[in-house]
């Protein structure tokens, strides 16, 4: 459907790759220290509510490279066909050059940085100890669902429906988008002070190092030792409380 001019078709998925490792260390080093110099806050879900958006916006970008594709195509909303082919066997192409996909595609690409990393912190941070690797898992479980729902409706992706194929996930993405940060904007506050609270790092490193301590003596411990580390575990001063 778009002009290729003998670029292959992996080149353009590849800028996805190329975008986030282009822009992680931006906005590791850039971006999120200027916010807080500014004493700008930009909560993970502030940060997935916006990651959703540009995944969104990425899916308005393939819309719309679609729709000119089909309208300035020789073959109009069959321009994927294997019909479309010219006296010779050659493909019929829209004089759109396959380039424009390498936006929508970087797009997705940045989304990713900013729902995936903070959906795998709050999934760590605010889970009990020993529940971490069930709660992460869970949080990858999405992917599966995701990859699911795609094989679901694969045998809609053809000729004539592929601009709303693009259009229809990318409104829902955007009402989505509304929905999730409404639902969950108040863990905003609370998943901050769960990794910004410095007593509470610290009580997770000292319970750290007395579990290390109890395998080291092969569950062993006496009174004692249980009262010293009692009492240098330091009380959290947040008074909210984490519900699993």
């Amino acid at each position: 459907m778009l002009t290729t001019n003998g670029v292959p078709n992996d080149v353009i998925n590849n800028f996805n790759s190329l975008s986030i490792i282009a822009f992680a260390p931006i906005l590791n080093y850039g971006l999120y220290p200027l916010l807080r110099k500014l004493n700008i806050r930009f909560g993970s879900i502030a940060r997935i509510t916006f990651g959703l958006c540009m995944a969104a916006s990425a899916g308005v970008g393939y819309t719309v490279l679609n729709y000119y594709a089909y309208k300035l195509g020789p073959c109009g909303k069959y321009g994927s066909s294997a019909s479309c082919v010219d006296a010779n066997g050659v493909s019929l192409v829209s004089n759109i050059s396959i380039w424009w996909a390498a936006i929508p595609f970087g797009i997705g690409g940045i989304s990713e940085l900013f729902v995936n990393v903070p959906a795998y912190a709050i999934a760590y941070s605010m889970a009990p100890k020993n529940m971490r690797g069930l709660v992460s898992a869970i949080n990858l479980l999405a992917s599966a669902f995701a990859y699911a729902f795609g094989l679901a409706f694969a045998g809609l992706i053809k000729d004539p429906y592929l601009t709303w194929d693009f259009g229809g996930p990318a409104i829902i993405g955007f009402v989505s988008a509304g929905l999730f940060y409404w639902i969950y904007r108040d863990l905003d506050d609370e998943e901050y002070h769960l990794t910004e609270n410095g007593d509470y790092q610290l009580r997770l490193q000292r319970e750290d190092e007395a579990a290390r301590a109890i395998e080291g003596s092969s569950g062993d411990v006496s009174l004692n030792e249980k009262e010293r580390f009692d009492e240098k575990a330091v009380p959290v001063k947040d008074d909210k409380e984490v519900a699993v």
